[in-house]
């Protein structure tokens, strides 16, 4: 061969593995689910290799859905028993990424079809995995190019897969975040409307008792009530609190009883009128709605640590 067919030919060949890197790369991208990142990998390698039976087997030290196995061309009693070898190669001690060519192991090389290509890799210190491939179809040995070729896509292949773990883990996390979020949301609506009825009528039942109780003489009842109303602020300061958590929706239920009251005021006033003739009731509602649903002011106060 000429020197210049040489080069040709050392072009070709960089050129063609500069487009299998790409291609693998792309069609990597974006994908989260690991066991169709292993099934396109594969798929593409053997491919680009020219080979007919080849597998990838993962494993999860640390998940309860540990295995993830993808192979083409040898029977499911093969895969089966590639799975379990592939498992007790990934439980030992294993390098960042192996590659073996000549020396299979014979735990592998046993089976049938045989193994020409064996590269075991690690994701993560729990997350390890190992490619096993045949022989090529053309009846061609793997080469030092082929070697380089398939370490540099396995690199991809471990940030593809990295990058599906930690979409995985966000996901959790989110889920977990929001399963909390909607606990708390739930308990702190359930918490104000708990709050809010029996405290309004606590208010009112406070004020109709001191009226009836006028002509009794203050010292028989004035301590006790003061004790309840006491109490009674207690509750309307953690009521307060809550509607500063839940402002945006005590708005809008002291929007929406405010416009229904609109909407029958007229109602009310003629009905009022006609049975007690006191037409200012309806304005006294509108006070009671804005006392008990208008959202409070926030005050800032400051907080000191070494307040007892």
């Amino acid at each position: 061969m000429s020197a210049s067919e040489a080069t040709q030919s050392e072009l070709d060949l960089r050129l063609f593995q500069l487009k299998t890197l790409y291609d693998v790369s792309r069609e990597l991208l974006g994908i989260v689910d690991i066991q169709l990142i292993l099934k396109n990998f594969l798929l593409m390698t053997l491919g680009n290799f020219g080979v007919a039976e080849g597998f990838i087997f993962a494993h999860d030290a640390n998940s309860t859905n540990s295995r993830v196995m993808v192979g083409f061309g040898f029977p499911d009693d093969v895969l089966a028993a590639l799975a379990e070898e592939s498992l007790q190669t990934l439980t030992g001690p294993l390098s960042q990424t192996e590659i073996r060519l000549d020396e299979i192991p014979e735990n592998f090389a046993s089976l049938e079809p045989p193994l020409a290509c064996l590269l075991t890799f690690s994701v993560d210190e729990e997350f390890r995995g190992i490619i096993g491939l045949g022989p090529r179809i053309i009846d061609e040995p793997y080469g030092e190019d082929d070697k380089n070729l398939l370490e540099t896509l396995t690199n991809n292949l471990v940030v593809a897969l990295k990058n599906a773990r930690s979409a995985a883990a966000l996901k959790a996390a989110y889920e977990e975040v929001s399963i909390l979020n909607r606990a708390k949301d739930k308990l702190i609506n359930h918490l104000a409307h708990e709050l809010k009825t029996p405290v309004a009528v606590l208010m009112t039942s406070l004020k109709l008792i001191k009226k009836h109780l006028a002509p009794v003489p203050g010292e028989k009842w004035q301590r006790v009530m003061q004790r309840a109303e006491k109490n009674l602020r207690r509750l309307l300061e953690m009521e307060n609190e809550v509607e500063d958590i839940i402002q945006k929706s005590e708005s809008r239920v002291h929007h929406n009883l405010n416009r229904l009251l609109d909407q029958c005021a007229d109602e009310l006033e003629t009905l009022i009128a006609e049975q007690i003739g006191d037409t200012a009731v309806v304005a006294n509602i509108r006070d009671r709605i804005d006392q008990v649903y208008m959202p409070k002011e926030a005050l800032s106060e400051n907080i000191h640590q070494d307040r007892n």
